[in-house]
């Protein structure tokens, strides 16, 4: 039963890579004492704790296939040892610090996973810079840099959902990514959203029958493309209104025909709308001196 703790250990400690995530990783000598002496009663219980926690990590996280080997190991591992405190432990505050300790150091390994793919557990934008380091050949030493920056900002979501560590997530990619490289991080992870508001706007174009005389390949291009710009501009100069209030004005001089032309019918439905509020108010107006005496 020695052995078969010793190796938990090893490919525990194995498991555990990165700064933050290698802290504290292997099992104590009162946890492997513990668990040489009494693994068949505590497998037989943390197997299905940690069956469960994978359970909701799949059902709730987007992940490799090839990783989901080490999440159900880390979800084994974790449970092994916080069980091993039922038997530690006599004082329950003791014990539930020291299982809070443990679920803390299983989570950075267990984010790391997690982050490139899910990027509401850190910042959006850290999230896509880790998932885009491969391919923008970023060194290790900085992938890891930003890695433990994410964890430090999934840390405090976890603490507080409403945290707001924006403007920290910016000023920490502009010193670690070059402007090429955040731009690139900044429009991948913008790209969908302004696709999908470059092809709303040109279905309400088609719906107003405006559409006829407009080349639709060049022009959502060109809309996808500034929508692209106004968007990496709300995220590089967030929380600072001066800055991007003044970028902001750059580009809205130079917006696309589409664009302008469906701002054009908005604001058409939208003196439509007042002038039918007004006649609503006037007809009131009217309708209460007829009974007023």
């Amino acid at each position: 039963m020695k052995i078969m703790t010793k190796l938990l250990m090893c490919l525990s400690c194995t498991l555990m890579t990165g700064n933050l995530m290698a802290q504290s990783s292997s099992f104590s000598e009162e946890e492997e004492n513990v668990l040489a002496e009494m693994y068949d009663d505590i497998r037989k219980h943390a197997d299905f704790l940690a069956e469960d926690a994978f359970a909701d990590i799949a059902r709730l996280y987007k992940f490799k296939k090839d990783k989901a080997s080490i999440l159900e190991r880390y979800c084994h591992y974790r449970e092994l040892r916080k069980y091993t405190h039922n038997y530690i432990n006599t004082n329950p505050m003791v014990r539930i610090a020291e299982k809070d300790r443990i679920d803390s150091i299983y989570q950075d390994s267990i984010d790391a996973i997690l982050i490139p793919y899910n990027p509401q557990i850190t910042g959006h934008a850290i999230s896509m810079a880790i998932r885009m380091s491969d391919v923008m050949k970023i060194p290790e030493k900085k992938q890891s840099k930003l890695m433990d920056k994410a964890l430090v900002f999934a840390r405090r979501l976890r603490k507080d959902p409403f945290t707001n560590f924006a403007r920290e997530e910016m000023d920490f990619l502009q010193k670690t990514l070059s402007k090429k490289q955040l731009e690139k991080v900044l429009d991948e992870k913008n790209n969908l959203q302004a696709l999908l508001q470059t092809e709303k706007i040109w279905a309400a174009l088609d719906r107003n029958h405006q559409t006829e005389q407009l080349d639709s390949t060049e022009q959502m291009t060109v809309a996808h493309r500034y929508y692209l710009l106004e968007m990496r501009y709300r995220d590089i100069y967030v929380g600072q209104y001066s800055l991007l209030d003044r970028n902001l004005q750059e580009i809205y001089r130079r917006k696309p025909k589409m664009i302008k032309m469906h701002e054009a019918i908005e604001e058409k439905q939208r003196m439509a709308e007042r002038h039918k509020e007004f006649e609503k108010q006037q007809k009131e107006k009217k309708v209460g001196g007829e009974f007023s005496w």
